[in-house]
C-alpha cells in the first residue's frame, strides 16, 4: 500500500485560510448589505471590457480622458461642465501672470 502524504502545520494554515478569508470577506459584505462580488470587483480595480459601450459610434469619433462619462451627460451639463473649465483655467492663468 501506499503511504498516505502528511501536510505540515504550515500547509495546513494555508488550506485554511484559502477557505476562511474570502467567505469571511463575503459573508461580513452580505451581512453589511452590499453586493460582495461588486465590493471584490472594486477592490481590486477589476474592469468590464468597454467594448458593448460604443453604442454604434464610430471608432473616429473623439475620446475623453478621465473618470467622467460623457456619454450618459446631456448637452446641456457639457455646456455647464465646459463653462466651469473654462472659468478654472482662467483663474489659473491669471494666477500665474501674477
Amino acid at each position: 500500500m501506499a503511504k498516505r502524504k502528511n501536510l505540515t502545520g504550515f500547509s495546513r494554515l494555508i488550506l485554511a485560510l484559502l477557505v476562511i478569508l474570502p467567505s469571511a470577506f463575503f459573508g461580513a459584505a452580505y451581512y453589511n448589505g452590499e453586493d460582495p462580488v461588486q465590493k471584490f470587483k472594486e477592490l481590486v480595480h477589476w474592469e468590464e471590457p468597454q467594448a458593448s459601450s460604443n453604442n454604434g459610434r464610430s471608432s473616429g469619433s473623439a475620446s475623453t480622458s478621465g473618470s467622467t462619462n460623457y456619454d450618459n451627460m446631456d448637452r446641456d451639463d457639457l455646456v455647464r461642465r465646459v463653462a466651469v473649465l473654462e472659468e478654472e483655467l482662467a483663474r489659473c492663468r491669471t494666477k500665474d501672470v501674477e
